[in-house]
């Protein structure tokens, strides 16, 4: 009968006497439960326990959306994440994307990649067959004049400096022509100021260890000495000889009086002998051939230690084009380019500081003009003398 008797109530009062009957089930006499769902504790629902399933129902869509992404479900939920952001060391921080900036509309635009980076990553692209074909036959030629060298320089050093440094340029200039397997050329500006058997303070950025043996060719009569970590004067044929025995700077780079004192040295001796000085301020190879700022402790100990020298600006491009796979392989057919630039007196910039700024400035400034005429590919093509 009292089944009959609910059958006959109204629907909605027979719901709301299912809810009775299930609330006190779930709530006993000292359990809280009812109450925190807003009754009384006797089983009653009350008004906050109507807001709360209310706000479930309305909330479901966006438990329900959370929940594919989750899991996964599907091409139409990866198409719903949102896109991871941009590494910072990616980033290049700009003004709009500095905090409070952004375009008219006010939106912050999305960082860049450094222009360092890219050109760096567009450098890995994957090499070509040509690239392995004649990167082979290169390293052999190469080694095998490192070795050749070696003993000629040691017999050449036993009859006097000039020999020995005569000998070390002959091995620079091997060197470079062996760059000719892999269709390497070398472009060269070079004033009719600068003239051989004379010393100078050859001022250079510093794209790639090649920057040295390219750099001692072109310099074959003026006996160019460097400045060089002393690391290398150790297990290099030919390299390491040198070094040690051809009147070059050898520094400790975590001994800074001791590297202010061979500068130093370099610089006097080169002044007394007639020799010229190579030095590179930026301290390093630049990652993808970006003019770094020079470090200028070494070049202004240079310039106050050797005050007849005159000043040259040298500008390098493209040689770091040549390591963008670490030697495996060597890309055929890099064009590099080097720049002399004009001679400045010693006394035309008595600051040595004012004078090292307008060298990078003069650096900087070929650097753009090269490569805003187009320079800068693996291979390309310009006019200008031929190495």
């Amino acid at each position: 009968m009292a089944v009959d008797a609910e059958r006959r109530a109204p629907r909605g009062e027979r719901r709301r006497a299912r809810l009775r009957q299930g609330d006190r089930r779930r709530s006993r006499p000292g359990r809280p439960a009812a109450r925190a769902r807003g009754g009384d504790g006797s089983g009653a629902v009350g008004p906050p326990a109507r807001r709360g399933v209310r706000r479930a129902r309305r909330d479901r869509p966006a438990r329900d959306a959370a929940r594919a992404l989750r899991v996964g479900g599907g091409r139409a939920a990866r198409a719903a994440r949102p896109p991871r952001p941009a590494p910072l060391h990616d980033a290049a921080v700009s003004p709009a994307a500095a905090p409070g900036g952004g375009d008219a509309n006010g939106a912050t635009p999305a960082p860049e990649p450094a222009r360092a980076d890219r050109v760096h990553a567009q450098a890995k692209a994957p090499a070509r067959l040509v690239d392995w074909i004649f990167t082979v036959p290169f390293l052999v030629a190469f080694g095998g004049i490192l070795l050749l060298f070696d003993p000629l320089q040691r017999a050449a050093r036993l009859l006097g400096q000039r020999p020995q440094e005569v000998v070390a340029g002959a091995l620079q200039v091997a060197l470079v022509y062996a760059f000719r397997i892999c269709g390497t050329r070398i472009e060269v500006e070079r004033p009719p100021g600068v003239r051989p058997r004379t010393p100078y303070l050859f001022v250079a950025n510093h794209q790639s260890m090649f920057d040295i043996p390219i750099l001692g060719a072109l310099l074959f009569t003026n006996y160019p000495k460097y400045v060089s970590k002393k690391e290398l004067a150790r297990w290099i044929p030919s390299i390491s000889y040198n070094l040690r025995r051809g009147g070059h700077a050898l520094i400790d780079r975590a001994d800074r009086a001791q590297a202010v004192d061979a500068i130093r040295a370099l610089a006097e001796t080169a002044q007394a002998r007639g020799v010229s000085v190579v030095i590179y301020p930026e301290g390093t190879r630049s990652r993808a051939g970006e003019l770094r700022p020079f470090k200028p402790a070494g070049a202004l100990t240079l310039l106050e230690a050797a005050p007849a020298l005159d000043v040259v600006p040298v500008a390098i491009d493209a040689s770091w084009r040549l390591l963008s796979h670490d030697l495996l392989p060597v890309p055929f057919g890099t064009r590099i380019r080097v720049r002399f630039g004009d001679p400045i007196p010693r006394g035309a910039e008595p600051d040595p500081s004012r004078l090292l700024e307008r060298v990078r400035a003069e650096i900087e400034d070929t650097l753009v003009r090269w490569r805003a005429a187009g320079h800068g590919s693996t291979r390309g093509e310009g006019s200008g003398a031929a190495a």
